[in-house]
């Protein structure tokens, strides 16, 4: 082989060699074109996965939200009975010390507004939702921070306030009234002839039915049925 086919041999394999060699900007265009598929998959399943957990996440938020609202709707249908009660319960005591003992005779209806005074009437608050968000710490699961915010001092500030006030009511009510009526009168003759003016005339008595605090207790109730109110409404807006 002639000398200058020989290197017009090894010339054109160089040339071969140098074409066939990739630069490492064209390594790197194919290093990013094949990472591309990769990149865009992890990224839409961390996109599926985030879309999962914030939708799981509002499905719970929403049971306890319903939980709530029930729980509050029957408390506020508790709480209106309970404020009847004591509106009746104070009508009968200012009935009681308006009674002209020296004129009026035994009274049917003295002893019926009597017998209303008794039987402790206290809140009874179903809070089981609320509890059971705050005591597992998910009481952050409520995108609203202002209503968790009006739910906490709701059940540790207004209601807490309600209970302590109705449990002081009924234990004065039960200790100047009702024990005083039972050892030192005969109730069970009062039951039969209605005559209640023995014990209105006991000064323990009558200045206990002066000093029980109707007003403070109805103001105290509503003021929890105002806040009822508020949240139920507010919990509604978040409900679809």
């Amino acid at each position: 082989m002639s000398e200058i086919h020989i290197e017009h041999h090894k010339s054109k394999h160089a040339r071969a060699a140098l074409e066939g060699r990739k630069s490492p900007w064209g390594v790197l265009r194919e290093l990013v074109v094949d990472m591309v598929p990769v990149i865009l998959g992890i990224l839409i399943a961390l996109s599926f996965n985030s879309l999962k957990e914030a939708w799981k996440e509002r499905r719970e938020e929403e049971y306890y939200l319903r939980g709530l609202r029930k729980d509050l709707t029957e408390d506020l249908a508790e709480l209106k009975s309970d404020v009847a009660q004591y509106r009746v319960k104070k009508k009968a005591a200012a009935y009681l010390l308006r009674y002209d003992l020296a004129r009026n005779p035994a009274s049917d209806s003295a002893y019926y507004y009597f017998r209303l005074l008794p039987g402790q009437t206290a809140p009874n608050i179903t809070n089981a939702t609320f509890v059971t968000l705050q005591s597992s710490g998910r009481l952050g699961l409520m995108k609203n921070k202002a209503v968790a915010g009006q739910l906490v001092l709701l059940y540790t500030d207004v209601v807490k306030g309600l209970t302590n006030i109705t449990a002081s009511f009924n234990d004065f009510k039960q200790t100047y009234l009702f024990d005083v009526w039972v050892t030192e009168f005969d109730y069970a003759q009062i039951d039969r002839t209605h005559d209640i003016r023995p014990v209105l005339q006991n000064r323990t008595v009558r200045n206990a039915l002066h000093l029980l605090w109707f007003d403070e207790v109805i103001g105290r109730y509503q003021q929890a049925i105002a806040a009822h109110e508020r949240i139920i409404a507010q919990l509604q807006q978040e409900l679809p």
